[in-house]
């Protein structure tokens, strides 16, 4: 019987050394798809000519649908590929999502590619579109960056020296964007990214924030388990709230019209407020732990996601 012997040898490429999980052949048997532990997922060309065409030392395999986020670099924990934020816009049809692996990138969506993929030196820990699709807030541990997206890049054109930033959003008509530090939160003029309101309520990290239609209106939901409502007239900021006893509120998503929101924290309950009677309408406890929410269909339908109750990914 005839043994096998190795003819050629190639590797990964693109800095992923990780273990190959799993392998799949097209019917055609001309493509090989590829898994690795990075979370990647690969092709490579098995044809004569795509053989002929490669040397060991040059090859590499192609991602199949762009890279998606994995580990940080030199990371052993393979599998902490955490995307820390994600973001949509009105206007194209795109989404933004940045990682552990200090990635930030932008999605086309509708052609399923990738439209940017930048590195920066630090994590990303959080994101926001404009919504006309043309600018990107992006969080970092020291500063808050707002970047232009320009034809093949992501420049920079003002940076906030905020550290601690864990929440950026941009208003639904896009002229203001509000930043959370800890405690604090701090509203800005987009087209001339002057700060126009400091406000301070919450005594604890500040967890969420939605605006109202209109963008006369900004709810914040935070670990001190206080809800503030801060409507901002021409001269000033009068502040609305909502308290939640010996409850750190770590999820929440509000109707649009400010109608009503509901949030969620430690004591594992969902909170459905009235922001116009500022009042709790009712508590529903939940058997698992939720990391996010989100209201849609005419805030008829809710949607959330669920954190991990032990260290399982």
């Amino acid at each position: 019987r005839e043994s096998y012997r190795r003819s050629h040898s190639y590797s990964l490429g693109g800095g992923d050394e990780s273990a190959i999980t799993s392998m799949a052949l097209s019917p055609s048997e001309d493509v090989l798809c590829v898994c690795s532990a990075a979370q990647q997922l690969y092709s490579f060309g098995l044809s004569s000519t795509d053989l002929l065409a490669r040397d060991e030392d040059g090859v590499r395999f192609e991602h199949l649908l762009g890279p998606f986020h994995g580990p940080p670099a030199g990371s052993r924990d393979l599998s902490n590929a955490a995307i820390t934020g994600i973001d949509t816009c009105v206007w194209k049809p795109l989404v933004a999502t940045c990682g552990v692996d200090r990635k930030v990138r932008v999605w086309n969506y509708q052609e399923r590619s990738l439209e940017y993929c930048k590195t920066f030196e630090e994590e990303a820990t959080a994101l926001s579109l404009h919504p006309n699709g043309l600018y990107i807030l992006v969080a970092f541990p020291e500063k808050v960056r707002l970047m232009a997206l320009l034809m093949d890049d992501l420049r920079t054109v003002k940076s906030f020296g905020l550290s601690s930033c864990c929440c950026v959003r941009f208003s639904h008509g896009g002229q203001f964007f509000a930043l959370a530090a800890n405690a604090s939160i701090f509203v800005y003029n987009s087209y001339t990214a002057e700060q126009i309101h400091t406000l301070r309520g919450h005594n604890a990290k500040v967890c969420g924030l939605a605006w109202r239609d209109g963008d006369k209106s900004l709810v914040s939901y935070g670990m001190d388990g206080m809800v503030f409502i801060w409507n901002f007239n021409v001269d000033d900021v009068n502040r609305e709230e909502i308290n939640i006893p010996r409850t750190a509120l770590s999820a929440g998503a509000a109707a649009k019209d400010f109608g009503r929101a509901i949030v969620y924290g430690n004591d594992m309950q969902l909170h459905d407020l009235d922001l116009s009677g500022l009042a709790v309408q009712a508590r529903l406890g939940m058997a698992t732990p939720l990391s996010q929410m989100m209201l849609c269909r005419g805030d008829r339908l809710m949607l959330a996601g669920s954190a991990p109750t032990d260290n399982t990914p």
